[in-house]
Formats: C-alpha cells, structure tokens, sequence
C-alpha cells in the first residue's frame, strides 16, 4: 500500500523545465499532429496535478445501473454471501472478515523500503 501511496503521479523523466520557467511533459505517444511534449506555467501545471487528487472521503470507484446500492434488480444480480456467523464468510453487514493482522509501522517501512527500521545503525 505504501509502495502505491508513495508513487508519482507522473514519472520524472518525463518532465523538464524549458528556459522560460514552464514546465515540458513528455507524452507516452505522440499525438497524431506529431505533439510529443505538452508546455505548461508552473500554476497550470500545479492546477492539473491536484485535479488528479480525489476529494476526501469520497469513493474513487462508484456502480451505476443493476450494480448501484439501491437498484432494484441489485439482489437478483449480485451474489448473495453465506450465512451470518460461519468462519471465514462474509458479515451480515456485507463487510467482509479478514484474519491478517495489521502490520505495524516499521514492518511496513522494511517491505516497502528494505530498511529495518528497528535496527540501530550502530
């Protein structure tokens, strides 16, 4: 999860900054008129990164149709689970149960980073 929170939105190599101050970004392909980096201000540039940013608390993949929470035809549709109570098996809420812990901070900083974070370095 780090590893994905810790990613760019964009890889550096595909930025530079011109000599005017705006900021070049290097297109994966080239555009059909031939366009193969796109200029921006710095202001411009900092506006289309933060539209990348989702807004708090909101759910970044959402159903429509038969598959929305309150369709009609949703239960006919959708699996149902199994019966409440049995181990291993989804809630009566629909909020599946998990039997792994929780990795503690420093584990997740030795996966993530290969440092041991509980390790003194001298």
């Amino acid at each position: 999860m780090l590893r994905y929170i810790a990613r760019p939105p964009l890889s550096d190599e595909r930025l530079s900054q011109l000599e005017d101050g705006r900021v070049a970004l290097r297109l994966k392909k080239a555009w059909r008129d031939g366009t193969t980096h796109v200029a921006f201000t710095p202001h411009e540039f900092m506006a289309k990164l933060t539209a990348l940013v989702p807004r708090p608390r909101a759910n970044l993949v959402r159903y429509h149709g038969v598959f929305a929470p309150a369709a009609g035809d949703r239960r006919r549709i959708v699996p149902a689970g199994v019966a409440c109570g049995e181990a291993g098996t989804r809630a009566c809420d629909g909020e599946h149960r998990t039997s792994s812990r929780r990795q503690s901070w420093a584990e997740l900083m030795k996966r993530v980073f290969k440092v041991d974070m509980l390790e003194c370095p001298r």
